[in-house]
């Protein structure tokens, strides 16, 4: 039981972790396996290595160049 201010070198988690209040991350974020997100607000470049599948409507404001576009 940890009340107040912690600071820790390195804090290795096993379970699950529940946080009732906002969490600052201030460097990389690594993710491994499926994260579910409800609201995910990207303020600069994103990269995408494999295919994005968009099940819903694609709203793009701005220049958009497309190498292929197959609409059907």
């Amino acid at each position: 039981d940890v009340d107040g201010r912690t600071d820790l070198d390195d804090l290795v988690v096993t379970g699950v972790s529940t946080f009732s209040a906002n969490i600052d991350a201030n460097g990389d974020l690594d993710v491994d396996g499926q994260t579910d997100l409800d609201v995910l607000n990207v303020a600069e470049l994103a990269t995408f290595s494999a295919n994005i599948d968009a099940n819903g409507n694609l709203d793009v404001d701005g220049q958009t160049d497309l190498d292929v576009l197959n609409a059907t």
